[in-house]
């Protein structure tokens, strides 16, 4: 899961959202829309201006539109929590996994 891979899930957010808006009709809807209104208390007639308006509020604060990484989220969620964990606020991730095994 790399930033392109999150550049192309907020692209395929905003696509959605956008579609999902524009849907008239149950028969040309699309398959994730239905399955929305089936899993959710949506209804048919809600979800299209639901979707609006999240489209719009994402859009108008795109800057807080963060989908990241689960590392990305992990390692920020621990940094926050640092001094709680006992560890040193600027640690180090180590990904070698025989330096790791040495220093255990």
């Amino acid at each position: 899961f790399t930033n392109k891979a999150v550049n192309e899930m907020k692209h395929r957010i905003l696509n959605s959202l956008f579609e999902f808006s524009k849907t008239t009709s149950i028969e040309d809807a699309n398959p994730l829309f239905n399955d929305i209104v089936n899993e959710t208390n949506y209804t048919f007639e809600d979800l299209p201006s639901l979707s609006k308006l999240r489209l719009k509020q994402i859009l108008h604060n795109y800057a807080f539109f963060d989908i990241s990484t689960i590392d990305k989220f992990t390692h920020r969620l621990i940094r926050t929590f640092a001094k709680d964990l006992k560890i040193p606020q600027n640690f180090e991730v180590v990904l070698d996994v025989d330096l790791l095994l040495q220093e255990a």
